[in-house]
């Protein structure tokens, strides 16, 4: 099971009781990740349902969410009643998600999974891990979208770099899709059927 410190995000759960800090421990086993919805609400109404079967601790998406697309269905994402720490991409508007009341994403974030540094950022500012305003070593995970190209591999020297794919249009041969992360393994999963198309033992 990882412990996880992480900052309060304002998309979060609750800090600790009776504590000032910005900071709040939770437990977590499992971390879903997405990226690049674009506003496709077919393609978010079969994410939220894998969300769903998933039961994952923590939600990570990696940007292009296209909330300005989604309308009015955009709360179909925001209330599956799991915490989500959000990335700004290329296409998201700042000034979109402070005109439907939601806060604006930053460009990067991070959190900490057991005794590993999840770093996310949408990666058309930060496509490089070595570009990062933050050190990250071999245990540690670079995450980014932006490709539209699902990716899971470890480099020698540095951490393993995860992108996991689209969820609406990918730009390779695979079909949409999303990652999990647990403490010993990193999977990328068709979005429409949950099948394993391939994975990284940590």
């Amino acid at each position: 099971m990882g412990i996880v410190l992480q900052h309060i995000s304002p998309y979060d759960a609750m800090p600790l009781a009776n504590s000032n800090a910005v900071n709040y421990i939770r437990y977590m086993e499992k971390l879903f990740v997405f990226s690049d919805l674009h506003g496709d609400v077919k393609a978010l109404a079969m994410l939220v349902e894998r969300i769903k079967m998933e039961r994952p601790d923590q939600l990570i998406c990696a940007g292009d969410v296209g909330l300005e697309r989604l309308g009015h269905n955009q709360v179909m994402l925001f209330s599956t009643g799991i915490p989500i720490s959000i990335v700004r991409g290329n296409c998201d508007s700042p000034w979109i998600f402070a005109d439907t009341g939601r806060p604006i994403p930053p460009q990067y974030d991070s959190m900490e999974f057991g005794e590993r540094t999840v770093f996310f950022t949408h990666g058309h500012l930060f496509s490089n891990w070595r570009m990062v305003p933050r050190a990250l070593g071999e245990q540690d995970i670079f995450i980014t979208g932006h490709t539209h190209r699902a990716k899971l591999v470890h480099t020698k020297g540095g951490p393993t770099l995860l992108n996991p794919g689209s969820v609406s249009s990918p730009r390779d041969s695979k079909p949409p899709s999303y990652a999990m992360i647990r403490s010993d393994i990193i999977s990328i999963h068709e979005l429409s059927s949950g099948v394993e198309l391939e994975s990284l033992v940590l």
